[in-house]
């Protein structure tokens, strides 16, 4: 990780978590520091911005794929086992700032 980071990085395993719960899980901990109140993490939902389905099929284990979008106010890779959430430029960011949050299952 470079110096200045400004997000959260976790590694998942796909075989427990799917990407698009990933994705939420770690946006949610940009936000609060824990995986808490997924569901309402993003307004509009998840689905809004990328079909959860198809990142789904794009990234699994093994698979040599990255993805980038963004999300609300957020900008988010999903790059091998690994998702970023980063603050989307020119927008606000929070107090989790500057911390690495990791886990093997997402949890």
């Amino acid at each position: 990780m470079h110096a200045g980071f400004q997000g959260v990085r976790r590694q998942y395993d796909w075989s427990a978590v799917t990407p698009s719960v990933a994705v939420t899980e770690s946006i949610a901990v940009f936000e609060y520091g824990e995986p808490r109140d997924v569901a309402g993490v993003l307004d509009p939902p998840l689905s809004e911005h990328v079909d959860p389905e198809a990142l789904n099929a794009l990234v699994t284990d093994g698979a040599a794929v990255a993805v980038e979008f963004t999300a609300g106010g957020y900008h988010v890779r999903v790059d091998g086992d690994t998702v970023t959430v980063t603050a989307k430029r020119g927008e606000g960011v929070t107090e989790r700032d500057g911390e690495d949050d990791a886990a093997t299952d997402g949890t």
